[in-house]
């Protein structure tokens, strides 16, 4: 028996319990089954355009098959041709879809992949901990866009300020919520 335990010690030491604790958590309902995109083109604003890879070998991606949008992640810089998965403990979520045109003049529409949780909160103080998280995500991305297009007034990051908590409260009540929609109220509120 003392040979056993010796032997099975280093593996029941070596479990880490953050990964047990995932098992009893119920996974997020939102969550798509695609874990890795690889990208073919990034966009002014930072998202990426990107096809899915095929779980079973992440090399091989699917080159002609539905293009997604690739909404920005907190301290990830898209480049052509790079493999993305989510970040620890999140998950791809299609949020909307996007138009385009090619440079054929062709007009595309395609999923927009937003970074969700990948499981549900366990309790009220984790949902407004990730809510204030999210917030702090759609700010950041707001900013570094208006930086981007040389656009960084005091007043426009204002309404970045704006547009990080409607689009929380919006996503916390359940709400789907344009950015048009988003700007307009932000612009009202001057």
């Amino acid at each position: 028996m003392k040979k056993f335990l010796l032997l099975t010690l280093p593996l029941l030491v070596s479990c880490s319990s953050e990964n047990l604790v995932f098992f009893t958590r119920t996974r997020n309902k939102y969550c798509m089954d695609v874990e890795r995109f690889k990208v073919f083109q990034v966009l002014e604003d930072r998202s990426a355009l990107a096809f899915q890879c095929i779980e079973t070998d992440y090399s091989y991606c699917l080159v002609g098959s539905t293009v997604f949008l690739l909404t920005p992640q907190k301290d990830v810089d898209y480049y052509d041709d790079m493999y993305v998965t989510p970040l620890k403990n999140r998950c791809a979520v299609q949020s909307n879809v996007f138009r385009y045109e090619t440079k054929k003049g062709d007009t595309k529409t395609v999923p927009v992949i937003a970074w969700g949780y990948k499981y549900e909160p366990k309790d009220e103080k984790e949902l407004l901990d990730w809510s204030r998280e999210y917030t702090d995500e759609v700010v950041d991305a707001c900013k570094k866009n208006l930086v981007l297009s040389e656009m960084d007034t005091p007043e426009n990051m204002k309404k970045c300020e704006c547009m990080g908590i409607e689009t929380t409260d919006a996503s916390l009540k359940g709400k789907s919520i344009s950015v048009s929609e988003i700007e307009q109220m932000c612009s009202n509120k001057k």
